[in-house]
């Protein structure tokens, strides 16, 4: 290159015309460009201006690109740089409309493992749109936060406690731990004893109790000597009766408690078979009373008596129970007994036939246990045993049952299902009575109504048997149905009404409702 004036300035200031060729680089050499120290300057433009053909030439190739995740179905690829770039912004725009198919709100994010959860309806959640997203790590963070806290107040506590033991233990001064003696650590409990001398009594003990029982070896030989098919051997008592089959036998024991258990079991049934073949034991006879005497089922002419059976313990049990009706007068029984009966061990109650007795009358009834060697002292209590029928109704009411299922027109529908109950009862105190006479019929009335504005009326007879102190029927309360009128289905609701009779015989309590309690007449 010729070196010429500037045909900018025409001053004196302008530039001395130098050749390139006479320029050179004095900087390192720079390998990638091939350019070495002591270049001519027209080495190192050119040089330079060929690397930067090349990489514009050769840097951004558009067939390279894979744009499937950008192409949509109709969408042709670009041909063109511009057509790319336009491509890119056109996505990123929709990317970022609210009107868009994906927006920050809608765009779901991936879950790693260890924040996947089951939320309320079962579901394992695995990933979130972002504010979800941001909340649900934020709250992952604050149950770290809380975790390391309870870990450092631990950490914080250990180092409290291993202070105070590095403290306590001897470092080959004068420092002794001593210890209270409880059962093994010393000759007599209550004492204080340096630690290390506890340790060695302790040990001491442990060596003798190993030589009167014998090594571990020696204890899980001896538990394999069991004999073979114990478990499945006759017991002596009944032949019919498995070893195994004893209450608390364990089968192919393994400590030496459960052989020990085994042992007695076993021991026990040979003791019975010796008592059966050569005699029964004397068993202590003594005087034991029943307990908690109560009187229940009281009507106008029956009451049931029953009591809790004495506490034996190995003892004689009682042949008979004596039971005793009395007059009462200030807490006492008044004159000779007005009911007199016995029942035979182990029965625990009995019914008395109190139609003689007075009405609503307290009467004190014992009851005594009778044995070979005599009587008991008396369990008794002060009670009615008669009420009259006036005091007797039928009460009426009903309450939630099981739900169940119903179809209408091909869909399936849930029945909220009640239980009306009618039950003898006493109109005074409210407790119930068992029937003592025949079968009691209570007609009660039902009124139905749908959402197509039908109504209906229809009744039920709910029986109370003899024995027994209430009937029960169920019924839907609420469901659904169809309605002819529309051709669709809709709520049925079906409630009581009333009562229309009892046995038979009209009484007012269509009039009262059925929370009233209706007379026995």
């Amino acid at each position: 290159m010729k070196p010429v004036k500037s045909n900018i300035s025409q001053t004196s200031e302008a530039c001395t015309p130098v050749s390139s060729n006479c320029v050179i680089w004095q900087g390192p050499d720079i390998p990638c460009l091939s350019l070495c120290s002591g270049d001519s300057v027209t080495e190192v433009v050119y040089k330079l201006g060929t690397l930067f053909c090349e990489i514009a030439e050769n840097a951004f190739d558009i067939t390279d690109i894979d744009l499937t995740c950008l192409l949509t179905e109709g969408d042709v690829a670009p041909a063109s740089r511009d057509e790319f770039y336009q491509l890119i912004v056109t996505k990123l725009c929709l990317a970022l409309s609210v009107d868009g198919v994906v927006t920050p709100e809608t765009q779901l994010y991936e879950l790693p493992e260890c924040l996947q959860y089951v939320d309320a309806d079962g579901n394992t959640i695995t990933t979130l749109n972002l504010t979800e997203y941001v909340e649900h790590v934020a709250q992952a963070i604050c149950d770290i936060y809380i975790v390391i806290t309870d870990l450092q107040t631990s950490v914080d506590s250990l180092d409290v406690r291993v202070t105070a033991l590095e403290n306590n233990t001897s470092t080959g001064g004068s420092t002794v731990t001593n210890v209270t003696t409880q059962c093994a650590s010393g000759p007599t409990p209550g004492i204080t004893i340096p630690i290390q001398q506890a340790f060695y009594n302790l040990e001491t003990k442990f060596c003798e109790l190993s030589q009167v029982l014998g090594s571990m070896a020696q204890l899980n030989a001896v538990i394999m000597q069991e004999c073979t098919g114990l478990d499945e051997a006759p017991t002596l008592m009944d032949d019919q009766v498995q070893m195994q089959a004893l209450s608390g036998w364990v089968v192919s024991p393994v400590t030496l408690a459960e052989n020990i258990n085994n042992i007695w079991l076993t021991i026990c049934d040979m003791r019975s078979k010796i008592i059966e073949c050569c005699g029964t034991p004397v068993i202590p006879c003594v005087l034991l009373a029943p307990s908690n005497v109560a009187i229940s089922g009281v009507t106008s002419s029956n009451a049931t008596v029953s009591w809790n059976l004495p506490i034996l313990g190995g003892n004689e049990a009682p042949t008979q129970y004596l039971i005793q009706a009395f007059a009462e007068s200030n807490g006492n029984p008044s004159g000779g007994a007005v009911i007199t009966q016995y029942v035979d061990h182990p029965t625990n109650n009995i019914t008395l036939n109190t139609a003689a007795l007075f009405e609503g009358k307290p009467y004190v009834v014992q009851v005594t246990a009778l044995y070979s060697c005599g009587e008991s002292t008396v369990a008794q209590v002060i009670d009615e045993l008669r009420i009259g029928a006036a005091a007797m109704c039928i009460y009426v009411f009903e309450e939630n049952a099981t739900p169940s299922v119903t179809i209408c027109r091909s869909a399936t529908y849930n029945v909220q299902n009640k239980r009306t109950i009618v039950r003898l009862q006493n109109s005074s105190t409210g407790a119930p009575i068992i029937n003592t006479g025949g079968t009691i019929s209570v007609t009660v009335r039902y009124d139905q109504t749908n959402e197509c504005g039908v109504t209906s009326t229809g009744t039920s007879v709910i029986t109370i048997p003899n024995g027994q102190s209430q009937g029960v029927i169920t019924y839907a309360w609420q469901g659904k149905a169809e309605c002819s009128a529309t051709n669709s289905c809709g709520n049925v609701t079906r409630i009581i009404s009333c009562v229309e009779s009892i046995g038979g015989t009209s009484t007012p309590l269509c009039v009262t409702g059925i929370s009233a309690c209706a007379p026995l007449t």
